[in-house]
């Protein structure tokens, strides 16, 4: 786990105006949810500071340690982690950021990115590499989570899929998705799988056709 710094500010002012204007000198409004019985504590962070942080990262993973003197003296030290990033729908800046506060001894559920290595035999074949599920839901304290679940697919075939159960997990993980759920598969382009389609039932047509005959033919001899 990768604990980066995260200082922020308490605020008193809320609403649009006042949100309007803490964006106006490049902090953004955030809200920090997580004691049982407590409420939430409002703080702002800086903006730029914020979105390098979570750059190329998985926000929801990214775990931060957070500073400032008001802020220690109100909850001492903790850790956190990003729950829900609003941004603005053109220009992606962040508006408003809430963030949870984490029990570093208690197993929390954490979505981590499920990553592949290798070129598929399959693939080499003629197929296409299709990933059905993304990420991967994981049950686990804080310190456990690992970055990505990776997995080598260099011997993957054509038609044989990838399922959750197959997937190398670290210790001290569990998986909450069914075991049963494909991650990966490699198909036939689709006019490869019609012509194949195509040619198996047309196979099956001439198999048939002399029972066909046959069974006339008897129909025939027995009219006589």
């Amino acid at each position: 786990m990768k604990l980066l710094n995260l200082s922020v500010a308490s605020r008193t002012e809320t609403g649009k105006g006042p949100n309007r204007r803490l964006r106006a000198t490049g902090r953004v409004p955030a809200v920090i949810y997580g004691d049982k019985g407590a409420d939430p504590l409002k703080v702002s962070l800086d903006a730029h500071s914020f979105s390098v942080a979570i750059r190329g990262l998985e926000p929801e993973n990214t775990f931060f340690s957070v500073e400032g003197e008001l802020i220690k003296a109100q909850a001492g030290e903790f850790v956190c982690v990003p729950r829900e990033i609003q941004r603005d729908p053109v220009t992606r800046a962040v508006l408003h950021v809430d963030l949870y506060k984490l029990d570093m001894a208690a197993e929390s559920n954490f979505e981590v990115p499920i990553l592949h290595t290798g070129n598929p035999v399959g693939v080499k074949a003629g197929g296409f590499l299709e990933q059905h599920l993304h990420h991967l839901s994981i049950r686990c304290i804080p310190m456990n989570v690992p970055g990505a679940i990776r997995i080598d697919l260099s011997g993957l075939e054509i038609g044989v899929p990838v399922h959750v159960s197959e997937l190398t997990i670290p210790e001290g993980v569990k998986v909450v998705n069914n075991p049963d759920a494909v991650v990966f598969s490699i198909m036939l382009p689709i006019e490869e799988e019609a012509l194949a389609t195509d040619e198996t039932a047309a196979t099956e047509e001439t198999a048939a056709e002399p029972e066909i005959i046959g069974r006339k033919k008897k129909e025939d001899e027995e009219a006589d």
